[in-house]
């Protein structure tokens, strides 16, 4: 701000030199001045109390701190990772004087071997923790005898302990969220011996829960092993989860599967409170919802037989306020010989009001998925009766993200998968499986950890089926999952998800939780794309069809026939050329709400027009279109419907399209070279089907395939050569056949002529005119009386014929008969005079 202001106070002295506006330029220095001092001074004040009103939130926001060891746990507010397993912790982390108040996360690692012997009161992986978030842990053993060890030493001034495998004191809002105990514990005294003298409080996860803390999905197995000779005036709580919930704690969909085993040695008549889930309850709004006990509590008495033990499957002791408030719901146990309380054992199971839950099942009925991961559930508990147990309707059950049940372990028991090992496997597709097969790369199948994602790799035999099948779906277990299509660039956002490889392989890859481990499958399918004929109504004649029919849809796959997509122009068309559509959307179709160039819209559809589709490509301006008949079948071929620019050839039948056939008006033209004889014109008119065409500048338009009539008029006193008219029609075939007729009325003389178009020879039409042709008409004039001397003429010619015809066969037969003069009795020939060639002959 500083830098900024001093800029604009310099810009506003230049100003000021230059005697321009000098009072608003005063009072904007002054503002700025003042506002800048303020600014700074109040920005002082922020940042200086900033972290102490927000030190822990403004921590949180650091960046995490990966840890391999808890000694590099030196920030109670610090915010911690662990990165492997760990073994041999022997000091707690936290006291109450400095409490841990930042966050833990195991990241589902094993925490082996905790074995703790300290004079400290709070005792656990955590001692003491305020406002803290812990997750993910596992106490486990290393083959030692116990999971988690703890030996209590008295002093003068502490002689109480709260001891939890997690957290021995969790207060202040402190969430502890899924966790695993999983081997035995153990608490026992300073003296080596087993047995605890000291009040104590005790649970497997956290010893006491205060302070509106919370634990949540959580679970511990196996026994507790715990022997007392209690001093006067001491007391024992102990829990399978928590030793003791006050001041508005609560548990959550926790579960416990071990025994409590408990030898009690002294005599004094002190009060244990002993519980599946927890040693004792209190604090108005405490709670306990939707959980399992599923143990067994077996107390011994060596010395004494004072019954001052309180024993419950869910709490030993528990105060009235959290009964009648209904603050324990959802909660099922399985020992036969307790009652859900220690104290107060009379509480009602079934809450009508409130529809709380407290039920006994039997033990073999908690293993049951559809007890753990559906909101109701049916029993038994004699045979013949049917009872229904339902979650409360605000919980609704385990979640099956979190939880699962015998993955790998044997028994009933509910396990958190964050700490659990899953595998899925290839196996043999379910269809075409004659095209896919494990890639060369990978294995048949992949294990590993929750939440981690494994990836196998499957691929086609053949090459040549790469590009023509896709995944249509997967299947786990035989059973259809749903999956994600992951395209170049995004990350997987489901648990199963699958990608195409640039060598159009697949690779399959899946987040590893229960839900998703097992044996997958595949369904194969022909890549197809619909393909659709658009037919231009407003074209007299032309048409489009897909060969074989008259459909103007086709469904096109890898398996389809060859089809051909064919265009037929009317008589007075001829074919252009295709025009290519894609489908596209409403967006790129439109513009300010109208209907770009090049696009259409169908049926509420919208196609883009690509380009004209040319059978080759000639020069940059130069094409050949391609022909009436074109060839279609599936993608990826020469032979198929592709699109031409350039040097690039354009491929897309592996989506919707939409062919066009454009035609032009391309008819025939007829025109006449008439001539006539004389001065004076004969020809009255010419029509071509009803059309005059009499000036020889006037063209008639027929089809290429028409039968056309020609109809000549002259006068009554001409003629038309109609031999001649015939042959500047036809070719040397005497192609296209002529029909011809004269009329005549009283006006004129009419010569009428049919014949096909689908004849006429294309070498006959004029050079320099597309598609032209001029016919002869040659008019010949009559002369007067001309009919009557024709008819003279013939009849004279005819007797004289016959006169001529007459006078030769006589002289034939007398010449046959001696007729010529003879000399001395014989035929003589008369000597030729030189001078004389009439008397030739006598």
């Amino acid at each position: 701000w500083n830098s900024v202001s001093k800029k604009i106070i310099n810009y506003l002295k230049y100003l000021e030199k230059r005697n321009k506006y000098d009072k608003l330029i005063l009072a904007m220095k002054k503002f700025l001045k003042y506002f800048s001092l303020c600014f700074l001074f109040i920005c002082s004040l922020g940042f200086a109390f900033f972290p102490v009103i927000e030190e822990k939130n403004v921590f949180a926001q650091s960046d995490v701190t990966e840890i391999t060891s808890l000694s590099q746990i030196v920030n109670m507010n610090g915010n911690y990772k662990l990165k492997n397993d760990i073994s041999g912790v022997t000091k707690p982390i936290g006291t109450k004087e400095s409490p841990f108040t930042g966050t833990f996360d195991g990241d589902g690692h094993k925490i082996e071997g905790l074995s703790l012997n300290t004079t400290s009161s709070y005792q656990g992986l955590f001692g003491y923790t305020s406002g803290a978030e812990i997750k993910n842990i596992k106490i486990a053993n290393s083959n030692t005898k116990f999971g988690a060890s703890f030996k209590l030493s008295e002093t003068p001034n502490n002689d109480e302990f709260f001891v939890g495998a997690i957290v021995g004191y969790a207060d202040n809002q402190t969430v502890i969220s899924c966790c695993e105990v999983e081997d035995v514990l153990n608490i026992s005294s300073s003296s080596n011996k087993l047995d605890i003298s000291y009040k104590t409080t005790f649970g497997t996860i956290v010893g006491v829960l205060d302070g509106a803390s919370r634990i949540e999905d959580c679970v511990s197995y196996k026994p507790i092993e715990i022997s007392s000779d209690l001093k006067s005036g001491y007391t024992l709580r102990i829990g399978g989860i928590a030793g003791q919930i006050l001041d508005s704690s609560a548990i959550e969909n926790v579960a416990y599967f071990g025994n409590i085993n408990f030898l009690r040695k002294d005599e004094i008549k002190n009060e244990n409170y002993i519980g599946g889930i927890v040693g004792d309850i209190s604090g108005a709004n405490s709670s306990i919802i939707n959980s399992v006990s599923n143990c067994d509590i077996v107390i011994n008495e060596v010395e004494s037989d004072i019954d001052n033990n309180y024993l419950g499957a869910v709490a030993g002791g528990i105060t009235p306020v959290i009964l009648q408030a209904g603050n324990i719901s959802s909660v099922v146990y399985t020992q036969d010989n307790l009652n859900a309380y220690g104290l107060n054992s009379g509480y009602q199971i079934f809450n009508q009001d409130t529809s709380d839950y407290v039920v006994k099942i039997p033990a073999a009925s908690v293993g049951l998925s559809n007890f753990y991961f559906q909101n109701y559930f049916e029993y038994s508990p004699v045979e013949g009766v049917i009872k229904e147990y339902s979650w409360h309707a605000l919980t609704g059950g385990w979640s099956q993200d979190l939880w699962t049940i015998n993955v790998y372990e044997s028994g009933n028991e509910l396990r958190l998968q964050q700490f659990q090992n899953f595998q899925i496997t290839i196996s043999e597709q379910v269809d075409y499986s004659s095209l896919l097969k494990i890639a060369d790369d990978t294995q048949e199948s992949a294990e590993g950890a929750y939440g981690e994602i494994v990836a196998l790799r499957i691929s086609f035999k053949d090459d040549s089926d790469k590009g023509f099948y896709k995944l249509s779906k997967i299947f786990r277990n035989s059973e259809e999952c749903q999956a994600e299509l992951i395209t170049q660039g995004e990350s997987q956002t489901s648990d199963i998800a699958y990608f195409e490889t640039p060598e159009n392989d697949y690779v399959l890859s899946v987040r590893l939780s229960s839900k998703t481990a097992g044996t997958y499958s595949f369904r194969l399918e022909a890549l197809k794309f619909e393909g659709e004929l658009l037919i231009d109504e407003t074209i007299a004649g032309g048409n489009i069809k897909f060969s074989g029919g008259t459909a103007s849809k086709r469904t096109f796959t890898k398996d389809s026939l060859e089809t051909s997509a064919v265009a037929k122009a009317g008589s007075l068309y001829i074919f252009k050329h295709y025009v290519l559509y894609y489908k596209t959307t409403e967006l790129d179709a439109k513009h300010n709400g109208e209907l770009k160039d090049g696009y259409l819209e169908i049926n509420g559809i919208y196609w883009k027009a690509i380009s004209p589709v040319y059978s080759s490509y000639i020069d940059e301006t130069d094409y050949k279109f391609a022909p009436a008949t074109l060839s279609v079948k599936f993608g990826r071929s020469l032979n198929s419907l592709v699109l031409i620019q350039g040097n690039k050839v354009y491929d897309y039948l592996n989506q919707d399209f939409l062919l066009k056939a454009e035609f032009e008006l391309d008819p025939y033209k007829i025109s006449f070279n008439v001539k006539d004889s004389g001065e004076e014109k004969g020809l009255i008119k010419i029509l071509v089907n009803d059309e005059d065409v009499t000036d020889k500048n006037t063209f008639a338009s027929v089809g290429k395939a028409e039968v056309i009539k020609i109809e000549v008029h002259v006068s009554k006193n001409f003629m038309i050569d109609l031999d001649a008219l015939k042959k500047s029609i036809q070719n040397d075939k005497n192609q296209p056949t002529i029909t011809a007729t004269e009329e005549s009325n009283s006006d004129s003389n009419i010569y009428k002529l049919s014949f096909n178009t689908n004849k006429l020879d294309p070498l006959k039409m004029d050079q320099s005119e597309h598609n032209k042709f001029f016919f002869e008409v040659n008019l010949i004039k009559k002369e007067e009386n001309q009919t009557a001397s024709n008819l003279a003429w013939i009849i004279g010619g005819s007797v004289g014929g016959g006169v001529v015809l007459i006078v030769g066969i006589v002289l034939l037969i007398v010449y046959l008969k001696g007729g010529f003069i003879k000399t001395g009795g014989s035929k003589q020939k008369k000597n030729k005079p030189d001078d004389n060639y009439k008397n030739y002959y006598f």
